[in-house]
């Protein structure tokens, strides 16, 4: 239920198109029907988040919080970078700096693997940090 909630807020944001939140529905209700009974699902996936935090030399902040089932969707509709991209963009960050640092398949592994801790820890000559983990 979080999971929609966050999908239809991004919409409501303008962080996703129409289009966008459809495939991502569709694909959480696919990926709940196909694992572990729903129950087990929303217990271990609910109680994890995926977090993006950039400080940037020049005063601006991103603190991005997605639930683990949400991003599982994302990850499967293939739009996770757009997602991760438009959300940094709105704040005005520059985007390059997270994207570059995302590796699709490292995020699948750790969420199948219930990984709890960071995945990059960047702090850049200008003074930018650039954190992502999962708690």
């Amino acid at each position: 239920m979080q999971e929609r909630m966050k999908i239809l807020e991004m919409l409501k944001d303008g962080i996703i198109t129409v289009d966008e939140a459809e495939d991502l529905l569709k694909t959480i209700d696919s990926v709940d029907e196909e694992t572990v009974p729903q129950e087990e699902v929303t217990k271990k996936n609910n109680l994890r988040m995926f977090k993006i935090k950039v400080t940037s030399h020049n005063g601006d902040n991103v603190n991005i919080s997605i639930p683990v089932a949400f991003l599982k969707a994302a990850i499967a509709s293939g739009n996770i970078d757009n997602i991760v991209n438009k959300s940094v963009k709105i704040n005005g960050v520059d985007h390059g700096l997270i994207s570059e640092n995302i590796d699709v398949d490292m995020l699948i592994a750790c969420i199948d693997n219930d990984y709890v801790g960071n995945l990059v820890d960047v702090t850049t000559s200008q003074g930018d940090i650039v954190k992502i983990y999962f708690e």
